[in-house]
């Protein structure tokens, strides 16, 4: 076993760098609106402390920012697993970002006790954790724009569906994620154990890539609608554009890869 990985890591980012620099510069763009935002909120100096919800959710929504270059450094150098699981607290925030947004009196239940608080979606009659949030978020809220239930546009879809709930399995003990990285070259052949940094087929580093791309985007939008008295509103162009190549994406890889 080979406990130092440097020479596959820089095989793997060298070849990730090539493959997909047009993806890369769409994550860095955003990254960039995204450090924007929080230097206009550093310097306008307006969410103390003590602001509550707004200082709660805007530690959330900033920290992911650390998550997501996270993920995005351990995809580039081929690990795969820990860069999609760094995706499920990330989903959280914003998931939560937008809960307290729409009701802010929750924050201060969930901030002293967040059993008490999942405890109360049950008693309203939804699931627990980030699908239960979520649901009552598409049911109840009404200060984000509304999705089109009709056509399978929610927030559960948008957070828990496209990006949480496959987190979820390559965060938690699933042998079947396991299974499917732990081994170099093809599964069935088992030619020999990844210890290290694995690079699987294009396709799925492309897809990772842009979950994170998916990610950064929706925390991007969440923060500029939360805290859009107090910075200066996203290139709306841009996002428009980044919308459509998600879109796009996401149509090819259904393509290759069709629901079961």
């Amino acid at each position: 076993m080979k406990y130092n990985f440097n020479t596959q890591e820089k095989e793997i980012s060298d070849k990730f760098d090539s493959s997909f620099s047009d993806e890369s510069e769409i994550l860095s763009k955003l990254f960039f609106h995204m450090e924007d935002f929080i230097e206009q909120l550093n310097k306008n100096g307006q969410i103390k402390d003590d602001c509550f919800p707004y200082w709660t959710m805007e530690i959330f929504l900033v920290n992911n920012v650390t998550l997501l270059y996270s993920s995005f450094d351990r995809l580039r150098n081929g690990y795969l697993g820990i860069s999609q699981s760094l995706l499920r607290p990330v989903v959280e925030s914003i998931s939560l970002s937008v809960y307290f947004f729409e009701f802010p009196k929750d924050e201060k239940k969930y901030r002293k006790n967040p059993k008490s608080f999942y405890t109360k979606l049950k008693a309203l009659n939804y699931d627990g954790w980030i699908e239960g949030v979520l649901q009552r978020i598409d049911n109840e809220g009404s200060k984000f724009a509304k999705c089109d239930l009709e056509k399978g546009q929610s927030w559960y879809n948008f957070l828990f569906k496209s990006l949480g709930e496959e987190a979820c399995n390559f965060l938690h003990s699933n042998p079947i994620y396991i299974y499917s990285v732990v081994y170099s070259g093809q599964i069935d052949s088992k030619e020999q154990y990844a210890y290290g940094p694995n690079w699987p087929k294009d396709i799925v580093m492309k897809n990772a890539l842009w979950k994170i791309i998916e990610s950064l985007l929706l925390n991007l939008i969440v923060m500029d609608r939360i805290f859009d008295k107090y910075i200066v509103k996203n290139d709306i162009n841009f996002i428009k554009e980044v919308v459509d190549k998600l879109n796009s994406w996401k149509k090819e890889y259904n393509e290759y890869v069709p629901e079961k």
